[in-house]
């Protein structure tokens, strides 16, 4: 499904999703499926089509990743409200395993209530202990992950947004969801970055932001002491040949054939003009910075 934007006004709640911190509501679509619908934050008003952007890219590039759609609805006071819907992935007889509560059943020394104990030692060792007791692969579609969010700059991949689906004692990785924190979704409309450079000195000053740009993002992982930034992750992980390279021509081939398509079918008031040429820019240098670290 292309990307566009859904009248979710008339569809009833049916429940409510505790996790996260953000308003969360499960409403049913006219064809009966069900969507969790979240309200965008008001600080970051293109961050709805910058997180549907970024999973179908995800999907573009072979990974499984949520279904979304840009929404607007009236909320119970009668204001308008917009944000998005995702499909519910979860079957029949579906549980969601959150990554924390994964953690917790297999290291007893991780306390959830520290982001920073949330380590990609960890979760290796976690998803690896479970590989052996299933069917499905775990550690290589959350590395196909971790290499994506690399790609996009996702700066909150915290133990809640990975999880694990158990059906009937079997567990698989969980679709990739909630990549809302990447492709500068964070950055003012003044921020300096989302303006192009007028003269050679301007350009040489652009060149030195983006790399600290890039050299700065956060991950949402620690090293049990602090968090650390995706730089550090990547580098961890692709000392642990976690990495696969066989990534990087599908990227390239996305970014060349699939981005421009993508960004075509978001309105300017979803996603302006300069926030798609700096998707386009940002995409092109960590890919380049991902091929550096080959």
């Amino acid at each position: 499904m292309e990307p566009g934007s859904r009248d979710a006004s008339s569809w009833p709640v049916v429940g409510e999703e505790i996790r996260g911190q953000r308003e969360k509501h499960w409403v049913r679509a006219p064809d009966a499926t069900v969507w969790l619908r979240k309200r965008h934050r008001p600080a970051r008003p293109f961050e709805p089509a910058i997180e549907v952007l970024a999973l179908e890219l995800a999907r573009a590039c072979y990974i499984e990743a949520a279904q979304a759609t840009l929404a607007t609805w009236t909320d119970a006071g009668g204001a308008p409200a917009r944000g998005i819907c995702v499909l519910r992935f979860l079957q029949q007889n579906d549980e969601l395993v959150a990554g924390y509560e994964l953690l917790c059943a297999v290291d007893r020394a991780y306390d959830p209530e520290r982001r920073e104990a949330h380590t990609l030692e960890r979760v290796v060792h976690a998803l690896r202990h479970h590989e052996g007791l299933t069917d499905h692969p775990l550690v290589e579609p959350f590395s196909r992950m971790l290499m994506f969010d690399a790609w996009i700059g996702n700066t909150d991949r915290h133990p809640g947004n990975w999880s694990l689906v158990r059906r009937d004692g079997s567990l698989r990785f969980a679709p990739m969801y909630d990549p809302a924190g990447s492709l500068g979704a964070e950055l003012q409309p003044d921020a300096s970055l989302l303006l192009p450079s007028q003269s050679p000195s301007e350009s040489e000053r652009h060149e030195v932001a983006h790399a600290r740009y890039i050299a700065r993002c956060p991950s949402g992982f620690g090293d049990g002491a602090k968090l650390v930034p995706l730089e550090a992750v990547v580098s961890a992980a692709a000392a642990a040949r976690l990495l696969s390279a066989s990534l990087l021509p599908t990227f390239e081939t996305a970014l060349r054939e699939r981005v421009p398509e993508l960004l075509r079918t978001f309105a300017d008031d979803a996603l302006p003009a300069v926030r798609k040429r700096f998707i386009v820019d940002i995409l092109t240098r960590r890919l380049a910075w991902l091929k550096g670290m080959g």
